[in-house]
């Protein structure tokens, strides 16, 4: 059940590269895999491993959502704190090479629309300032 929390926590701890680029990709990941396990687990046959499964769903998708989305701001949920992914970390992940793929196709094509968009607009406004 947490062996994809480990391989997420792995490859975000890199010591002489910074991984904010697979960020969003394991965000999908990890929610897909507690979505799925939800579903593996009999409510009947395993009651308390299903309300943890449950919890954990539910606190996962609260912090991180149903799906990934493209937002030009970054959203902010009880406390102040950063809830969905951050915008820098999307941005890191669609300008990167080796995720950029990988993350357009968990995007809806409208997120990929206006993220390029607002990328355009970003530079254009820098441009200008200097």
């Amino acid at each position: 059940m947490l062996a994809p929390f480990k391989v997420a926590q792995e490859a975000l701890e890199g010591e002489e590269h910074v991984n904010l680029n697979l960020l969003p990709m394991l965000i999908h990941k990890l929610g897909r895999t507690l979505h799925d396990n939800l579903g593996d687990v009999d409510h009947d046959d395993q009651p308390q491993f299903y309300i943890i499964l449950f919890q954990m769903n539910h606190d996962f998708e609260t912090r991180w959502g149903k799906e990934i989305t493209f937002r030009a701001h970054n959203h902010q949920g009880d406390r102040g704190h950063i809830t969905r992914i951050p915008k820098l970390a999307l941005w890191a992940a669609m300008l990167d090479s080796c995720t950029k793929n990988s993350t357009m196709k968990i995007l809806t094509r409208s997120d990929n629309e206006s993220f390029w968009g607002y990328i355009c607009d970003e530079i254009f406004a820098m441009y200008q300032q200097q």
